[in-house]
């Protein structure tokens, strides 16, 4: 039944092997964001151990990938702080939750600041494919038509 629907008709269409290899192209790119966790948390004094890091840091991807941000803050640091606060080498509470927090804001804008510089290293090859070019508009209302 599901398999007919249009949502899901290309999760069924992969099947087991497809999802298996698009898992395994995943690996490297979860490898590097991993390590990238860890090098951060060890350049802000933070050192977590192997296992811990293992399941601390997979939750904190997936919390930050949910589309909250409670108190101002983003679901990332809110969740790398209450997993990872123990773990750094500060000598008060808050202390050790400034380090996390300095951590993670420091991890998420150079990870931004990275995607910036690849769009921009491919935005020549992406204007060549038409993408930025607009539709046709036809119909009514023509140019500036209207308020918005």
């Amino acid at each position: 039944w599901l398999a007919r629907r249009g949502l899901f008709k290309p999760l069924f269409d992969a099947g087991v092997s497809g999802h298996l290899k698009a898992t395994l192209v995943r690996v490297p790119h979860m490898v590097v964001i991993i390590a990238a966790h860890v090098f951060g948390m060890r350049c802000f004094d933070i050192e977590i151990p192997l296992g811990a890091g293992m399941i601390y840091i997979p939750m904190v991807l997936l919390v930050a990938s949910l589309p909250l941000t409670p108190f101002g803050l983003g679901t990332m640091q809110a969740t790398a702080v209450h997993f990872f606060a123990p773990f750094a080498k500060a000598p008060t509470l808050v202390q050790r939750q400034a380090l996390v927090f300095g951590y993670s804001l420091a991890l998420s804008t150079m990870a931004l600041m990275l995607q910036g510089l690849i769009g921009l290293a491919f935005i020549k090859q992406v204007a060549a494919m038409g993408i930025f070019e607009r539709p046709e508009e036809g119909g009514e209302g023509g140019e500036g038509g209207g308020a918005s």
